[in-house]
């Protein structure tokens, strides 16, 4: 879009602007384009939102909404078009701009010009939400006002106006909504880690992490990035990194930054040394949730958060749904929700934090993604598997070598199997590996599946 970035209007009242996508994040950006004074039109292709948006409603409120297919020739003067994280730049409506000369930006972009608070965000490929959530509750513990939103949950655009100057932002942000930036600045960038996903969308790894390394670029030398330094290829954006960098580490000491020593979580910035909490205080499980645990204490240690109020928030925060979710245990045999788990890279976290022989129940919408690296991680993990949806004979292949292998045709039989084959001290685990669409809407249905199949098998023990 940079041959259009001139063309964008800096000033929203009275500018004609098309949504496109008319989803969560097109009606908030609706809502907030409406509030700053904008005429606004929007556009969806899918008519099934007619059964979840009014049309007329949004008619009455001055913005023309059409669903379904609609003629470009149709349309009126536009000064700019804002697109849903979930329309790609290959668009024809992105194509139809540039042909107009109407400049394209993103939700997140319109909804970081309304915000009177700074902006934190949290990118990577696994572990966003989780740090989103917890650097919120850490603001939280501060006692500064604080709204968390983005790609979580609400729409930027729904949060930005509720959070005065003295508070914070806080948002998850993915490599869609990345795209799609021109002066979106945070105030603070997490980049936790990068690993192979959404390769149905882009032509390589290095594209993926490319657009995910957007967030620093508006940064200045007064802003804050937090690298996750053993994550080789995050640790190496810091030389292309205006802001201050703070580093995270699980492998040893860092000079500025966090890391464990001693059991203990150390932070060393500007100076200053502070000895957070041991390592044990820290609720939620697993290497990944202790390495996003560190990102949060650097960023809220930066922002002026004491450590006490940090620590209060490592010791309550019990995590996120379908993530790494115990869902307690029957017969000795523990079950454990993690649906969120979408991608190779999520399993392998996962599988790390288990001590006790796994069921893993996995399988799904794969999304170009390699499977070969679960074998590794399952030897000596993963005594079964038991394997759903599209993707199951493919990962059948890669774990057949290190594990029983069997495949169910609903998440309900893998259910079943699972707890008739597991013995007493182990852990049936659902963390899939794969997108959820071939079987479910979304990650949050499929793990809401598993959670009613547990408590149904629960109940018929007890």
């Amino acid at each position: 879009m940079a041959t259009l970035e001139s063309a964008i209007p800096e000033i929203l009242k009275g500018a004609d602007v098309l949504v496109v996508g008319f989803g969560l994040s097109g009606q908030a950006a609706a809502e907030l384009l409406l509030s700053e004074g904008a005429r606004v039109q929007a556009v969806d292709d899918d008519v099934r939102l007619a059964e979840t948006v009014d049309p007329a409603g949004w008619e009455a409120r001055g913005v023309r909404v059409r669903l379904g297919e609609v003629r470009r020739r149709e349309m009126e003067r536009l000064d700019l078009m804002v697109i849903s994280p979930g329309v790609p730049l290959s668009s024809s409506w992105v194509d139809w701009a540039r042909e107009a000369g109407v400049p394209v930006v993103g939700e997140i972009e319109v909804a970081s010009w309304a915000a009177r608070a700074p902006i934190a965000v949290v990118g990577g490929t696994n572990g966003k939400s989780t740090t989103t959530e917890l650097l919120g509750a850490a603001i939280r513990e501060w006692g500064r006002p604080v709204e968390v939103g983005g790609n979580i949950g609400r729409a930027l655009s729904a949060v930005v106006r509720g959070v005065p100057p003295e508070g914070w932002i806080v948002a998850e942000v993915s490599s869609f909504q990345m795209e799609t930036i021109h002066r979106f600045r945070p105030r603070v960038a997490i980049y936790l880690n990068l690993t192979p996903d959404h390769l149905d969308r882009y032509a390589s790894v290095n594209e993926y992490g490319a657009a995910k390394e957007r967030m620093f670029e508006n940064q200045t030398e007064s802003d804050l990035a937090v690298l996750n330094r053993d994550d080789a290829h995050v640790w190496s954006t810091r030389e292309r990194i205006r802001a201050r960098v703070l580093a995270t580490s699980l492998s040893g000491r860092v000079d500025e930054g966090v890391s464990v020593e001693a059991g203990r979580v150390v932070a060393r910035i500007g100076g200053r040394s502070f000895d957070v909490c041991a390592r044990d205080d820290i609720l939620i499980r697993g290497p990944r949730n202790l390495s996003n645990a560190l990102a949060v204490v650097a960023a809220a240690l930066w922002m002026g958060a004491p450590a006490s109020a940090v620590a209060r928030a490592l010791a309550t925060f019990e995590g996120l749904p379908h993530r790494m979710e115990s869902l307690g245990t029957a017969a000795g045999i523990e079950f454990v929700n993690d649906s969120k788990a979408t991608n190779v890279e999520a399993v392998l976290s996962a599988l790390s934090s288990f001590t006790r022989p796994v069921i893993l129940i996995a399988g799904g919408l794969g999304k170009g993604l390699d499977f070969s690296p679960l074998a590794g991680a399952s030897r000596g993990v993963v005594r079964r598997a038991i394997l759903i949806g599209a993707s199951r004979e493919e990962i059948g292949r890669v774990l057949e070598p290190v594990a029983d292998v069997e495949f169910a045709e609903t998440l309900s039989g893998a259910v079943r199997r699972a707890y008739e084959t597991a013995n007493s001290g182990e852990t049936v685990l659902l963390s899939p590996a794969c997108a959820s669409f071939d079987m479910f809407r979304n990650f949050e249905h499929r793990g809401d599946a598993f959670r009613a199949e547990v408590r149904t098998l629960m109940e018929g023990i007890g």
